[in-house]
């Protein structure tokens, strides 16, 4: 099995106690997302992973329009920040998803070997008002 194959591997088998482990300690959105993992919210983390670049300008954009569309987020901009400044190469994605208890949908940055947070950032349901407006 090649070392890329194997961390993929190791990314799909990532526990909750794995998540809770990179998460302790951690700040802001991160630490919201720590909070919902200890309430048990659904979360996984998926295989493969995509490079720096792409990933930071992607949610540069999202940032946008989250903005523009005034929904509900928690770190976003910094998470925009620590992904434009990192320096090791492809992220790997994940999710915590505490909306069904009124939290947030948190999306996870981690680094290829998922040993460490890249960034972290919060979005809340849209409202519906806000569904609408995002189609304009």
């Amino acid at each position: 099995m090649t070392l890329g194959l194997a961390r993929e591997k190791e990314a799909l088998r990532m526990h909750k106690g794995r998540l809770l482990e990179l998460f302790a300690g951690e700040d802001g959105a991160a630490a919201l997302c720590y909070a919902a993992l200890l309430r048990g919210a659904s979360h996984e983390v998926w295989e493969g992973s995509v490079g720096q670049a792409q990933i930071a300008s992607i949610y540069r954009r999202r940032f946008r329009g989250v903005q523009r569309v005034g929904q509900g987020s928690v770190g976003f901009a910094e998470a925009v920040r620590r992904l434009e400044e990192y320096q090791g190469g492809d992220i790997v994605l994940g999710y915590v998803d505490d909306r069904p208890s009124g939290g947030y949908y948190f999306q996870l940055f981690l680094n290829v070997d998922c040993t460490s947070v890249v960034a972290c950032l919060g979005v809340e349901r849209p409202r519906k008002s806000e569904k609408n407006d995002s189609r304009n």
